[in-house]
């Protein structure tokens, strides 16, 4: 498989944040060791898929980070991702018309905006606070302006910032490893088995 986000969905066998190499490569299909682990088409793990580590779930929803519990949760209403934390409606991932728009209070000013069912947006779902798109491609955060944007080359996203080699999500090998001056010395770091730090 390509060293590309590929693909988030339904969780299956083959939805899942692979790794080849000790580095995470994209979603797709998973080995054993370092994945999102899945459960009856629901995600519920990041490394060993133990009991411990996991994306809990509920009636196959996606509910929580760590321990499973009810006080660290990704929250859902009526089957819609809405909340990390303690499942209150003050914080959540807001929905509005079944899509996915918000993280805060779930107003209409705090908002994962969509456009052309296109995701552009954090914030004030204004065209100024966004998640560009050029050529379908998911390229920036913030003013939608060529400057600040999540790179791409070869149609890989490798940065966040000014587009440059400078400031990106380093790739070594066609694998995302780092943040910052695309060097060794700042990257997502990587130890056998696992996807382990940022620093």
């Amino acid at each position: 498989m390509d060293s590309v986000l590929i693909g988030v969905g339904h969780c299956s066998a083959v939805t899942c944040l692979c790794h080849m190499n000790s580095a995470l490569i994209g979603v797709g299909y998973c080995s054993d060791v370092t994945c999102l682990c899945h459960m009856d088409s629901a995600l519920i793990g990041v490394g060993d898929c133990s009991d411990v580590t996991c994306l809990c779930r509920i009636d196959s929803v996606l509910i929580g980070v760590e321990y499973c519990s009810d006080a660290t949760c990704l929250c859902h209403m009526n089957s819609v991702l809405i909340g990390v934390g303690y499942c209150r409606d003050v914080t959540c991932l807001c929905c509005m018309d079944s899509m996915l728009i918000g993280f805060g209070y779930c107003s209409d000013v705090t908002c994962l905006g969509h456009m052309d069912s296109v995701f552009i947006g954090v914030g004030y779902c204004s065209d100024a606070t966004c998640l560009c798109h050029m050529d379908s491609v998911l390229i920036g955060v913030g003013y939608c302006s060529e400057v600040t944007c999540l790179c791409h080359m070869d149609s890989v996203i490798i940065g966040v910032g000014y587009c440059s080699d400078v400031t990106c999500l380093c790739r070594m090998e066609s694998v995302l490893i780092g943040f910052g001056d695309c060097s060794d010395v700042t990257c997502l770091c990587h130890m056998d088995p696992a996807l382990i730090g940022v620093g």
